[in-house]
């Protein structure tokens, strides 16, 4: 799965917050305050009018206007309207800092905390941000937040960046909102609370903060905290993409080569993951190595996906270490090996990698690679399903449907796995969830429901169910066989199973069945 940005550098919010947060309807709106202030120039930023704004503040910043270079310094700095120019950014930076400006000296301390790295830089980024914080400043409160969270010249403390984050929201600042809103999604520093992830997320998206839009897209490509919705994820992804996001680039890429709420197309898959490395997102070597995986008419190019995989681990990208894997555990251009397989879900799987995880869970659970251990298996299937890993819900979900792995049978824990599992369209979670609506565990028994079921899961590719399926058949009349078939053929992912209300007086015959010696197959 993609997973969500924390920016890490006060100086890199301001430009953001300066060059994306406003909102695209105003796109095409001309400034109509005095040309000659800096204020008409943050208004063009604001519009998206980045080349008339740099015009405008370059005459302002050469007459020494301490904000306008401050202002000019982030546009350069992120290459917006004017040529990204790293060492002229730092001069103007540098000027503004030393005019006291408190937005010139806060970008300053971030750019020397990205580019020199060590405890003097940290110390002077703490010291700047906490004096400005402590003034109210929103980008200063963030930024302190971020060194809290991080652990950057101060002890590592989420519940303080936590409550950085939040004074910064609070004054409507996205990147501090997406910053919190990461914090209640994983339970850090903060009790976990979806609701008030997406309500952040939402907040800052609603601004036009691009990465807001991609986290919260995919929130919604996965079903987390909110109904799966392939075709919001990727109206989400395209606003974010639209502003130069490559992360959103690459997630577009992803959704096409797997066929998410669009047709498969290679062509296009390919066109968004190199829009997205142009734009600085490792994360599309991943995805281009998933595209030579898969090849060109029925050839997998194997060579060419592990070379693609081996650049995104060479920058530490877990999505790449997980790819690695997998080419380990199936033997796909090397040598099959579950030792090595395991070495690098392991690392994927502790770098945040969801699918790691639940490889990784799945090597503990089978002792592949390492001996074998339930506790550890379990806890990194929890992990993955709690990212939102299809597969690990419905490994857990079985596990606690069956009182498999050491865990003792729970109807309740394994519906809460097995459910979101189904309805993202994983088709043996839609069995197991056949099972349990047929022999009533942890539901009320509904034979007709467990026949829908059990048929999505043979539609959808799960051989095993169409014996079961025929099992139930005969349990049920003939008329609710053609409303469970019915039901099956119009669902919809991320949809729960939508069967027709039985009319009143209806009195069911399900244990007769009365119409079995004459329906199909029989």
């Amino acid at each position: 799965m993609t997973y969500r940005t924390v920016l890490r550098l006060t100086g890199i919010c301001l430009a953001v917050n300066l060059a994306v947060a406003a909102s695209p309807s105003l796109a095409d709106a001309r400034p109509s305050v005095d040309a000659t202030s800096v204020s008409a120039a943050e208004l063009a930023i604001k519009q998206q009018q980045y080349r008339a704004a740099a015009m405008l503040l370059q005459s302002l910043e050469r007459g020494g206007d301490a904000r306008a270079q401050a202002d000019l310094g982030v546009l350069t700095l992120a290459g917006l309207g004017v040529p990204r120019d790293e060492a002229a950014a730092r001069v103007m930076l540098e000027r503004s800092a030393q005019q006291g400006n408190p937005y010139g000296q806060l970008a300053l301390a971030a750019l020397d905390m990205s580019r020199k790295p060590g405890a003097d830089s940290n110390a002077k980024a703490v010291a700047i941000n906490r004096k400005y914080a402590e003034q109210g400043n929103e980008y200063a409160e963030y930024g302190l937040g971020v060194l809290y969270l991080n652990g950057q010249g101060v002890e590592q403390d989420p519940v303080q960046a936590a409550a950085w984050f939040q004074r910064s929201a609070d004054q409507n600042n996205p990147c501090a909102q997406s910053a919190l809103a990461y914090l209640y999604d994983t339970g850090t520093g903060v009790p976990h609370d979806g609701a008030r992830a997406v309500q952040l997320y939402e907040r800052a998206a609603a601004q036009g903060f691009a990465i807001a839009r991609n986290n919260l897209a995919d929130l919604y490509e996965h079903g987390r905290y909110v109904p799966l919705d392939y075709q919001k994820a990727l109206e989400l992804y395209k606003q974010a993409a639209s502003q130069g996001l490559g992360q959103a680039s690459s997630n577009l890429g992803r959704m096409y080569l797997h066929g998410l709420g669009v047709p498969v197309d290679e062509k296009i898959a390919r066109d968004w993951l190199l829009k997205g490395l142009r734009a600085g997102d490792t994360h599309a070597y991943v995805e281009l190595g998933n595209l030579a995986f898969r090849g060109t008419d029925g050839k997998h190019d194997y060579d060419g996906a592990l070379a693609w995989y081996r650049k995104a681990v060479a920058l530490n990208d877990p999505s790449g270490m997980a790819g690695m894997g997998y080419m380990y555990e199936w033997g796909h251009g090397v040598p099959k090996d579950d030792a090595e397989a395991f070495r690098w879900y392991k690392q994927g799987a502790e770098g945040g990698n969801g699918p790691s995880a639940a490889a990784l869970g799945r090597f503990y659970l089978l002792g592949r690679g390492v001996s074998q251990n339930n506790a550890e298996g379990l806890r990194w299937l929890e992990r993955a399903a709690a990212q939102g890993e299809h597969d690990a819900q419905r490994n857990l979900g079985w596990a606690y449907q069956f009182g498999k792995y050491g865990v003792k049978v729970d109807y309740n824990a394994a519906l809460r796995w097995l459910m979101p599992a189904a309805t993202a369209g994983d088709a043996a979670a839609q069995y197991d969830l056949a099972l349990a609506w047929y022999y009533g565990q942890g539901v009320q028994f509904d034979r007709r429901r467990a026949a829908a079921w059990s048929w999505l899961a043979v539609r959808n590719g799960y051989q095993p169910a169409r014996e079961q399926f025929e099992e139930m058949s005969r349990h049920v009349t003939y008329d609710e066989q053609v409303q469970a078939r019915q039901a099956a053929e119009q669902w919809q992912v991320g949809r729960d199973i939508v069967l027709p209300g039985k009319p009143p007086g209806y009195v069911g015959l399900s244990a007769f069945n009365l119409n079995a010696p004459f329906s199909p197959g029989h």
